[in-house]
């Protein structure tokens, strides 16, 4: 299942941010003599998409629109951004959308940023299927798996259709997923709205990991689904 996620940044980029200094950006990211501190204390030479990725997740756990707006222009969202268990830029912004869904002012904001996201894909072409499971800014298709215990939650599909059509990214993750984690409301959503964008015939190994994680009734639920359909796998 999903571990705990977060995201890095230095006392720099965090000041940046918060005081809207649009002109610090292009500095902060291309200096390569600029000493960077995390709570005081010095910390090693940043690469430069790490550095983006400073302003961009700090602009975009705020919410502040002006700051990631002036960021994005350097960020190639199919560049491979990689540090352990950080969020990718997409993922922090549904993941803050998902905590605050009950505040509709708090909701709303989050709304906008993932927007600004969702514009600068459309605007540079970003191809989801320059993207992959070891990083990126966005990494659709890890983004996408994670979005299936929202939609059993919050059955929040018409962002999901949204994201799905600007980023175009393939199913396959998220349908394996509803069945290996038992998600049964979003596998039949798939199944019945989604069909041509899965590959049914993943279906045994998806069954196979239900069982690994120690539920042993998804096999007969998704068969029995399925034949219902007169979709055989």
């Amino acid at each position: 299942m999903p571990t705990a996620f977060y995201y890095t940044y230095t006392d720099q980029s965090d000041k940046i941010v918060k005081l809207n200094l649009v002109d610090e950006i292009d500095n902060y990211i291309n200096n390569p003599n600029i000493e960077l501190t995390y709570k005081g204390r010095y910390r090693k030479d940043y690469c430069k998409d790490e550095k983006i990725y400073h302003i961009s997740a700090t602009a975009i756990d705020l919410n502040n629109h002006v700051m990631l707006k002036a960021v994005l222009k350097y960020v190639d969202l199919a560049n491979t951004y990689n540090d352990g268990n950080c969020f990718n830029l997409l993922q922090l912004a549904l993941n803050n959308y998902y905590e605050d869904y009950e505040d509709d002012v708090k909701k709303e904001k989050n709304y906008e940023t993932i927007m600004i996201l969702l514009e600068h894909a459309k605007n540079t072409n970003y191809n989801s299927a320059t993207d992959n499971e070891s990083g990126g800014f966005l990494n659709t298709g890890y983004i996408f798996r994670l979005m299936i215990k929202h939609l059993d939650n919050y059955d929040d599909w018409a962002l999901f259709d949204l994201l799905r059509k600007v980023l175009n990214p393939p199913l396959n993750n998220c349908y394996h997923y509803s069945i290996a984690w038992s998600y049964k409301k979003v596998f039949e959503k798939l199944v019945n709205n989604y069909l041509e964008f899965i590959n049914i015939s993943d279906t045994k190994s998806s069954i196979e990991s239900a069982e690994y994680f120690k539920d042993y009734e998804m096999r007969e639920y998704v068969t029995k689904f399925l034949l219902s359909k007169n979709i055989t796998f």
